[in-house]
């Protein structure tokens, strides 16, 4: 009855997933990519986990984290702020990843601290950039308090 229909749905979703996500990886991680199509991608990833439910993404997680985080190093500020709105949606998928201890949580965390970080001691980021690593550390901390 209606856990079938509901298991089939997410299984649709995965087999989704698996057709979407690694081309997004691959324009979020092109050295040298055009700036317009980071921007679109990571719009786009935006609204993929906004709109699902966060156990899709588990299985693509440590790719995601790292191709934004990469996007979140990038020199040009409205990637930079796209990527830190992206990490901060992120901060709700890992719980979905596994248990608080596990060394994949930990290592996913350690990341996304590390480059919001980064972004929030740079004197001279753009506003907007600056106000979403404001958010997304405040969105990591008070979602991995636990740790």
């Amino acid at each position: 009855g209606t856990i079938d229909k509901q298991k089939q749905w997410y299984q649709r979703r995965v087999r989704d997933m698996d057709t979407v996500i690694p081309p997004i990886h691959k324009c979020l991680s092109t050295k040298g990519g055009s700036c317009y199509i980071k921007i679109s991608s990571l719009g786009f990833l935006s609204k993929l986990i906004k709109h699902h439910p966060p156990a899709i993404f588990t299985p693509y997680i440590k790719d995601t984290v790292s191709c934004v985080i990469s996007a979140v190093q990038d020199t040009f500020y409205k990637v930079i702020s796209e990527a830190l709105a992206v990490t901060e949606q992120l901060v709700f998928v890992i719980p979905y990843t596994g248990p608080p201890d596990s060394p994949l949580v930990g290592e996913l965390c350690v990341s996304i601290f590390n480059a919001t970080l980064y972004r929030l001691k740079e004197a001279d980021l753009d506003q907007e950039a600056k106000e979403r690593a404001i958010t997304c550390m405040g969105h990591l901390r008070a979602s991995m308090s636990e740790l």
